[in-house]
């Protein structure tokens, strides 16, 4: 029930401070970053889970921004890559239909992500692939043809994730939450470098 919803936001919040001051304590360590970001995905699910949305967005684009660079410092990590599409699939599940060309475009990003490393035989376990199957037939059910961009149009791809990120950011300056704001319009420049 709700007790045990706000039980487990207390010590997700514990969690999230401990990770943040390791994490501050050593910016460099890859280990602690994702740790920070285990603790941004935890909170985005449990306010997912109790129905809040806008919570649940933020903490994602947070671990999403920590994913990404930890997947640029090391991009032959299969685990870094993995945990990048996890990033863009929980963001197309809490986007939905409220933001649906964001949620579509996280979702061909995952998959392309996971179905590279499908091919290069570094999916790195077994839940990777069992999360490429459901992805390859969630496709294949909703005959979505070119639904999925391929390596000539990932460019393109983070264009349009950073324009989307670009309009959000602008509205979130207009509903006065500066810090979303911000986190978003680093997003956008995030992916316009990713467009090279």
């Amino acid at each position: 029930g709700l007790g045990q919803g706000a039980q487990a936001l207390e010590f997700y919040q514990k969690a999230l401070a401990i990770a943040e001051e390791l994490h501050q304590r050593n910016p460099q360590s890859a280990d602690f970053a994702r740790d920070l970001s285990v603790s941004y995905n935890k909170l985005g699910d449990l306010h997912r889970g109790l129905g809040q949305g806008a919570q649940a967005l933020e903490f994602y684009q947070k671990a999403l921004a920590i994913r990404e660079e930890l997947h640029q410092r090391n991009p032959q990590s299969a685990d870094f890559a993995r945990d990048l599409a996890y990033s863009h699939l929980r963001l197309h599940q809490v986007m939905g239909d409220r933001r649906a060309v964001a949620a579509n475009l996280h979702f061909g990003v995952a998959y392309h992500i996971l179905h590279r490393l499908g091919a290069e035989n570094r999916l790195p376990d077994q839940q990777a692939a069992q999360v490429l199957e459901q992805l390859s037939q969630v496709l294949a059910a909703s005959r979505r043809v070119g639904g999925v961009p391929d390596d000539d149009e990932l460019p393109s791809v983070f264009e349009q994730l950073s324009r989307e990120y670009k309009e959000y950011a602008m509205a979130m300056m207009r509903s006065g939450d500066h810090e979303q704001a911000r986190r978003c319009e680093a997003l956008a420049i995030t992916y316009l470098r990713r467009m090279t």
